[in-house]
């Protein structure tokens, strides 16, 4: 089974951070001292075969990640706001304009819309953990954006950069799929397969930009965040440089 997360795309415009942003929104931010708890979701499972029931699921995922997430910014202080979803059969054009063939998931800021490619081998399978894990990664870029991480990480551009944003959304994912593994079939059960494949095959490829890290700290950040059920242990700004490799 592919597993590939994580685009984050930016409209020109959002090339350049507007205002100074403190290095301490990253490494201290309210996010870290929350927790997600126990989220029910009654997200159910996608049917074998139904790419309609695919879609369903993914939207009933999508609001569970809201309750999760919306329960996390109150205990920190701060505002909340969904971001808008599209499900596409086909990759082409986004808000933030064409998406790479490298990716499955895509984050636009410009539009705070995340873009899921609903691709034919899970629909197949009917394997709902693929949908759930990616969509979590993309929406831990909408909160990065909401929490001022986003327009920190734009004062210090590089691969490093990159690799903390997009570790720190994948240890998000694995917080999220634990808040709701009581209440979703298929989650508990095979995490620790999802832990393995990221180990052997998540990291960055030969040839591609180093900007989204190695498999065994993707397995890492992961299974971090599904540890705990919190943000607060998916602190990448404060993490060594060998554990954003």
């Amino acid at each position: 089974m592919l597993i590939t997360a994580g685009a984050v795309l930016a409209s020109p415009a959002q090339a350049e951070a507007k205002a100074f942003v403190p290095k301490s929104v990253a490494t201290a931010n309210p996010l870290y001292k929350t927790k997600f708890g126990t989220v029910n979701c009654g997200a159910g499972s996608p049917r074998a075969g139904s790419r309609a029931s695919y879609r369903a699921y993914l939207i009933k995922v999508n609001t569970c990640l809201a309750t999760a997430w919306r329960k996390s910014f109150a205990q920190a202080g701060k505002k909340f706001r969904a971001p808008k979803m599209v499900v596409v059969n086909t990759r082409g054009n986004t808000s933030c304009g064409k998406f790479p063939a490298r990716f499955v998931g895509y984050y636009c800021y410009n539009s705070e819309t995340l873009y899921i490619y609903l691709w034919s081998t899970p629909v197949k399978n009917g394997y709902g953990l693929w949908g759930a894990e990616l969509l979590a990664h993309e929406y831990g870029h909408h909160i990065q954006g909401l929490a001022g991480i986003r327009a920190y990480s734009l004062q210090v551009p590089g691969n490093e950069t990159s690799r903390r944003l997009e570790l720190q959304a994948q240890c998000f994912a694995g917080a999220f799929l634990r808040s709701v593994s009581g209440s979703v079939p298929g989650i508990a059960q095979n995490m620790d397969y999802e832990f393995e494949w990221y180990r052997k095959n998540g990291g960055d490829k030969a040839g591609a930009p180093p900007d989204h890290g190695n498999g065994p700290n993707n397995a890492y950040w992961l299974k971090r965040g599904w540890t705990t059920a919190s943000p607060g242990s998916c602190n990448t700004w404060g993490a060594p440089r060998s554990r954003v490799a």
